[in-house]
């Protein structure tokens, strides 16, 4: 997720007592460093099963206020217009829960953000692999794996330079490993690459009974994403 010492983002759910499993929430801005009087407006835009899903608020006397309902999380996306023209882009992990309420004030990612990883898998493995790769793109982390390759550069250069650029390379472990799976780590090892397993930030075997990539139905995604931001910021690497 995405945040700004400028201002900070509040966050509130609670359950509906009249559906079952669907919940009420709210999100709104307070102020950091600088005061709310400085924004025209705040643009959120929620996931795509919404039939609106672009809102712009313009009353500060609400804190930019924007409540709705449903029964998934999701990550919301935050557009604050200042009224110098000056635009901050938030992220938000929308989280449901009984009488829960929240603000956060800082960016408990921000030192994962920009860093380069590369993920080695086996075709076996894709879906690992895409649900892997949504996690880390949700923390801002730039990804990069074999199947981004695109006509034009021989696939061995393409692959040997991401590995190349990355701060770390992400292995997920194959009962089944192809030959340019390890002709990966191979390449990854003699460039003195750090290499983990996926085990060491990530539940595989949880993932592998439900798979589920940015599943707008997927409660545990905020606490998976929690979980290996955690798991990767204890790394150090």
């Amino acid at each position: 997720m995405k945040y700004s010492e400028e201002f900070k983002i509040g966050q509130s759910s609670d359950k509906n007592p009249k559906i079952k499993d669907y919940y009420k929430w709210a999100i709104w801005i307070e102020p950091g460093t600088n005061e709310l009087s400085e924004i025209e407006s705040v643009e959120y835009l929620l996931h795509p099963t919404f039939k609106q899903r672009i809102h712009i608020i313009t009353d500060p006397g609400t804190n930019f206020r924007l409540e709705s309902h449903g029964w998934g999380e999701f990550l919301i996306e935050i557009m604050i217009v200042k009224k110098n023209e000056e635009k901050i882009e938030l992220t938000h992990w929308l989280t449901l829960g009984e009488n829960y309420t929240t603000v956060q004030e800082e960016d408990e990612n921000a030192d994962l953000e920009g860093k380069k990883v590369y993920i080695s898998y086996s075709k076996i493995d894709s879906k690992m692999a895409k649900a892997l790769e949504s996690l880390l793109t949700d923390l801002g982390m730039l990804v990069t794996t074999g199947s981004n390759y695109q006509a034009g550069v021989p696939i061995e250069d393409y692959i040997e330079n991401a590995i190349s650029l990355a701060d770390l390379v992400i292995n997920i472990n194959s009962d089944r490993p192809t030959a340019w799976h390890q002709s990966e780590l191979k390449f990854a090892q003699e460039k003195s690459k750090e290499v983990i397993s996926v085990g060491n930030i990530l539940n595989t075997e949880e993932i592998k009974s439900s798979i589920s990539t940015r599943n707008f139905s997927e409660h545990t995604y905020g606490t998976k994403l929690k979980t290996v931001g955690k798991n990767l910021k204890n790394l150090k690497f």
